[in-house]
């Protein structure tokens, strides 16, 4: 925290920084830009895209018993870390779900003795942000 006051004034300088200031985009611009996003990578068609209240996070992927789904918060995301959560969660975990369903291990990964992919496929989100 001392780093952040001395070298961009404090903690608001610099988020300003990081995030390129307070221009934002609404819940439908994001969810518009994640269906683009989709249709680019030829899976317009594989996935729910909700706006969701009370989110936590900007975005996350999950599966219900209908498919996949894209959850996107609500409230109002800041327009320079669209293209990162972009490539976050659909380009890395969507992706990720999906391909594993065509997989041998899917469904029985004990069986092969394979552990929850969740903290290397974190890491690779995090790299692909």
């Amino acid at each position: 925290l001392n780093r952040v006051h001395q070298d961009y004034g404090g903690p608001d300088a610099f988020m300003e920084r990081l995030y390129g200031g307070n221009v934002t985009i609404s819940a439908e611009e994001m969810k518009e830009t994640v269906a683009a996003y989709l249709r680019d990578h030829n899976i317009g068609d594989k996935a729910e895209i909700r706006i969701v209240d009370g989110m936590l996070a900007a975005a996350n992927v999950t599966k219900t018993s209908d498919g996949h789904v894209v959850n996107i918060s609500s409230n109002p995301i800041a327009q320079a870390i669209v293209p990162g959560l972009c490539d976050h969660e659909v380009g890395t975990h969507l992706l990720r779900m999906m391909n594993d369903e065509h997989q041998a291990w899917h469904g029985i990964r004990e069986k092969y003795k394979m552990t929850n992919p969740w903290t290397t496929e974190e890491g690779f989100a995090t790299l692909n942000t």
